[in-house]
């Protein structure tokens, strides 16, 4: 397949490495569906926002998990889908970031065959939950006043 979906694969194994520093999290690919990370380690935050603007860790993980969308492997991004989002909404706080991963989550959820997590996804995609507003915001930038009421739980 070639060295783009091999530094893929292995971003999605170094991803389902980080979570099992913690019993909390899923184990299996298929849990991440509508998982949100809080924090990788309770207690502690292993990234810090200011290596990510040097490292473009983000584009890189957006890039990980396109690939691996794209060769139809939506079941190994979900791991990496749920970091992606973690990282751009809780450390870098990033809109766009977290909507592009958002995105891709929603994505690999339907390829996965979770089309309630999908569902759920694109509602709470529409409402703006959770989306980061912060001090690495534009101005301007700020929350729905009263968001709308939906079918799906908040994961």
């Amino acid at each position: 397949f070639g060295a783009r979906l091999d530094c893929a694969l292995f971003a999605a194994s170094l991803s389902l490495s980080l979570y099992g520093g913690a019993v909390a999290h899923p184990v299996r690919a298929v849990d991440f569906a509508g998982y949100r990370v809080r924090e990788l380690w309770a207690g502690s935050e292993a990234f810090e926002p200011y290596a990510f603007t040097t490292l473009r860790l983000l584009d890189g993980l957006q890039g990980a998990v396109v690939a691996l969308l794209e060769y139809g492997m939506a079941l190994q991004a979900l791991p990496l889908t749920a970091l992606y989002m973690h990282i751009a909404s809780g450390v870098c706080r990033d809109s766009e970031h977290y909507l592009a991963a958002q995105t891709l989550a929603i994505e690999a959820c339907a390829e996965a065959g979770q089309i309630h997590h999908a569902m759920c996804g694109l509602a709470a995609a529409y409402r703006g939950t959770n989306r980061p507003v912060g001090a690495l915001q534009p101005t301007g930038a700020s929350k729905p006043e009263e968001p709308l009421a939906y079918a799906c739980h908040e994961p």
